[in-house]
């Protein structure tokens, strides 16, 4: 049977009202509303009414007013993501499709479209599942790394302890507290790197702009891994060039620590024999600023391309086999990356496996006015020794700058002529990589001649030759600079003083301090630390025991270390106590021990009334700053 009309639009209008998406028919001239089924309005939450007349973009697609893929673009079809504007202004994604029609004679679009917002909730719940269950499997990875990592040098402490305990014999037990300090060392820089990490992930980091010297930066820098590129028999390299100012404005505290980061990676990863340096390179210049790049190379294994990325990604490392190789919690480099970003750097890395790799850090500091170069004694005379022209030419310069009297020699025999003449030298510099190995016995010719002598070697890793040096001997880096050479030229002058000075013991036995500590095996140390220095110490349990004591002798002491967590009453509590009534407690300055090392702490402890703080491990030359500092 032939539907009439009337049965054709019963049949419209029942698939109208019941169909479960929302429908829409729009005029294609007008891009007006003309009618909506009851789904529609209620996807928008209002009357039907409400609607027709309405510009289509006024309704679906809100923030796309532009052309129409039917009737602009030419398309037969467009089944699209879009939005949905709801009355109440929320808008509502939905999947639309679109169709040309004729509707009562004149042509339409025919629009559908189907709520996806539970779809779109359910994908956003998957999508924070899958990168949580990431985070949670590289967090599990990190603590299990972590538990490996502090396990081992836990190991070696109670094993080289109980080894120690048991065998009096005064070799082994050198050797015992040889391996506990070298674990132990690396227990702590685990610990600091976990705490480095929590500072920059809790917004606790700054960053301090001080006058620094660029030439003191690399070489500290280098010296800080000098004992493991021994170890490994190493080549360690420096350069930069001369035009490069040395003076700069920067946090030179996070910059060491990212480039000994660095370094150590590259020794860690760089086997026996091979060669690792650190250049710096200027590679731009304003007035009042510089660009540079640090560039740590070494002759390593080298990273894969597709390992790159996860290098400076927290808890992450190449892959488990570098970890189960080499060791390390993977987040050094993160904390390098981090640590550059807040100073306005980058690092960025090339490598080739098996070759290599390159390590840059960039930076752009300010410059700081030139430091004045150290005064050198006047009179000083200088013997150059090197068959290195370009050596010689820069030695030269420098010798203009500092107005030290110098004679060159490219000869061990021009040397000799020299030396022999008039009444000596003060200092003698020998070229150690160049002198076809002649530099040791030149030396020791030149002895009689002169008062000192440096071995200008490739880097600063000398301690296997020390023992074969002649007396008076000093090392200097080949890269030599005028800081460095003045430095040197003042130190041999002053050799003679200063070590009658360094002689001179200072007399601590009428300092009387107070140690306010609740753990024994600390209040051991601290002790012990001090032992031979004469100084008198009392110990006090908590802050309410330290506050009895100083209340029975309130001018006894000259100063007191307060640990921070006690019972009964804590540092802060027991130094606020001691502020607020001085008349019963006495006046003497507050050193905090503590181990925590934010800023915040320190700062509590200035404020609850103490002169400084000393974190821990405590070490004994810092006690003994504090002490001279508070009691001279």
């Amino acid at each position: 049977m032939t539907p009439t009309g009337t049965d054709a639009q019963q049949r419209f209008e029942a698939i109208w009202d019941s169909v479960a998406c929302g429908i829409a028919i729009i005029d294609a001239e007008t891009r007006t509303i003309l009618a909506v089924n009851p789904v529609a309005a209620r996807m928008h939450g209002a009357d039907p009414a409400h609607l027709v007349g309405k510009i289509c973009h006024q309704f679906i697609c809100p923030a796309e007013t532009g052309a129409c893929p039917i009737m602009d673009k030419g398309q037969t079809v467009d089944r699209t993501e879009r939005k949905l504007l709801r009355a109440d202004g929320q808008t509502l994604p939905i999947i639309k499709s679109v169709v040309k029609i004729n509707y009562q004679g004149r042509p339409a679009l025919l629009e559908s479209f189907t709520d996806i917002s539970l779809l779109k909730e359910a994908e956003e719940q998957l999508r924070e599942l899958r990168v949580a269950q990431v985070a949670s499997q590289a967090k599990s990875d990190f603590l299990a790394r972590m538990s490996h990592e502090m396990r081992t040098p836990l190991n070696a402490i109670l094993g080289m302890a109980r080894i120690a305990q048991k065998n009096g014999d005064a070799q082994n037990i050198s050797h015992a507290l040889s391996v506990i300090v070298t674990s132990a060392s690396h227990l702590l820089g685990l610990v600091n790197d976990v705490l480095d990490m929590a500072k920059i992930e809790a917004d606790k980091t700054e960053i301090m702009a001080l006058p620094f010297c660029l030439e003191h930066l690399i070489t500290q820098v280098c010296t800080m891994v000098e004992d493991d590129v021994e170890k490994k028999k190493l080549r360690l390299g420096i350069a930069f060039s001369e035009s490069i100012p040395l003076s700069y404005t920067g946090d030179v505290l996070h910059i060491s620590q990212i480039l000994v980061n660095l370094l150590a990676n590259a020794v860690k990863f760089t086997p026996e024999g091979g060669h690792v340096s650190l250049c710096v390179e200027e590679a731009q210049r304003t007035a009042d600023s510089s660009e540079l790049r640090f560039l740590v190379r070494d002759s390593g294994i080298g990273i894969p391309q597709d390992k790159i990325d996860k290098l400076f990604a927290p808890f992450e490392q190449g892959d488990g086999s570098i970890t189960r190789t080499y060791g390390g919690t993977g987040l050094g480099l993160s904390i390098s990356q981090r640590l550059a970003g807040l100073m306005g750097g980058k690092i960025t890395v090339s490598s080739v496996p098996g070759q290599g790799a390159t390590f840059v850090l960039h930076l752009t500091l300010p410059h700081a006015p030139e430091s004045p170069l150290p005064p050198v004694p006047p009179h000083f005379r200088c013997l150059f020794v090197s068959d290195d022209a370009q050596l010689a030419l820069q030695f030269q310069g420098i010798a203009r700058r500092l107005r030290l009297h110098a004679d060159m020699a490219s000869a061990p025999k021009d040397a000799l002529t020299l030396a022999q003449k008039g009444s000596g030298h003060d200092l003698c510099l020998l070229d150690l990589d160049l002198l076809d190995g002649q530099a040791l016995p030149l030396a020791e010719a030149l002895s009689a001649h002169t008062r000192h002598t440096a071995f200008m070697t490739g880097f600063l890793h000398w301690n296997s030759m020390e023992s074969s040096a002649p007396a008076n001997s000093h090392f200097l880096a080949r890269q030599l600079l005028p800081t460095a050479v003045a430095d040197l030229v003042r130190t041999c002058a002053a050799q003679r003083e200063e070590a009658s000075e360094r002689g001179q013991s200072p007399d601590f036995s009428q300092i009387h301090v107070l140690l306010v500590e609740d753990i024994d095996i600390n209040q051991e140390i601290f002790l012990g630390l001090l032992a031979e220095t004469g100084i008198h110490i009392d110990v006090a349990d908590n802050g309410r025991a330290a506050l009895d004591m100083l209340r029975a002798h309130p001018r006894k002491y000259d100063l007191i270390f307060m640990d921070i967590q006690m019972p009964e009453m804590d540092g802060i509590s027991a130094a606020q106590a001691i502020r607020a009534q001085p008349h019963i407690y006495g006046t003497t300055p507050i050193i905090a021990m503590t181990a925590n090392a934010f800023t915040e702490d320190v700062e509590k402890c200035l404020a609850a009334g103490m002169v400084g703080h000393l974190s821990k491990p405590i070490e004994e030359e810092k006690v003994l700053e504090a002490i001279a500092r508070y009691c001279s």
